[in-house]
């Protein structure tokens, strides 16, 4: 079975969410997410089937963000703009034009990511669709990785300089090499 879902539906039921049909919450959650990460794709199904949608659509909207962080057309000050915006939309409600301003701007480098970014209202669709506890941990953890993105702290955001960390106070993120994070691996503390 090549399905992110084995015999366990990641959803009881369809999404509710206006605009977001079944095959495109399939899409995203299984043929997206296996394009942009296999290894990330095939550890979700270790996980229990209620946790798998909002894990899985944490992942993909935390790569979204990193997809428009390293668009390296993007003059530094508008790249931080986007990714500000991406968080916005993170935070909710989403806004059809910023998405697609954010769509137009960011670069893909690869087949998967590019289906992600066609696919981002569906994301925020899905995100806006979770269950209440799901939806507030899931913007937690893209919150806290968009403020960890590496290029804040690599310096490529303008003039902190090569190898100068951005001037913010960052949270400290454990496991962020691995592809994978359970809900608490992801800390709102500033790293000390």
């Amino acid at each position: 079975m090549d399905r992110l879902e084995d015999s366990t539906p990641m959803s009881p039921e369809p999404t509710a969410f206006e605009g977001v049909t079944r095959e495109d919450r399939d899409r995203l959650l299984t043929d997206i997410l296996r394009e942009v990460s296999r290894a990330f794709y095939l550890t979700l199904r270790a996980l229990p089937g209620g946790v798998r949608e909002p894990v899985a659509l944490a992942y993909l909207l935390a790569r979204a963000a990193d997809t428009v962080a390293d668009t390296p057309t993007l003059e530094p000050k508008v790249r931080l703009r986007c990714l500000l915006e991406f968080r916005d939309q993170v935070e909710g409600p989403p806004s059809p034009a910023v998405l697609q301003r954010l769509q137009r701007e960011a670069q893909a480098e690869t087949s998967g990511e590019e289906a992600l970014l066609s696919a981002l209202p569906a994301a925020f669709a899905l995100l806006e669709d979770l269950e209440t506890s799901d939806r507030v941990e899931v913007r937690r953890i893209v919150r806290v990785l968009i403020r960890s993105t590496p290029g804040l702290w690599r310096g490529a955001w303008g003039s902190s300089g090569p190898g100068r960390p951005w001037p913010i106070s960052g949270p400290c993120v454990i496991g962020m090499s691995s592809g994978w994070w359970p809900w608490g691996a992801v800390s709102e503390r500033p790293c000390s």
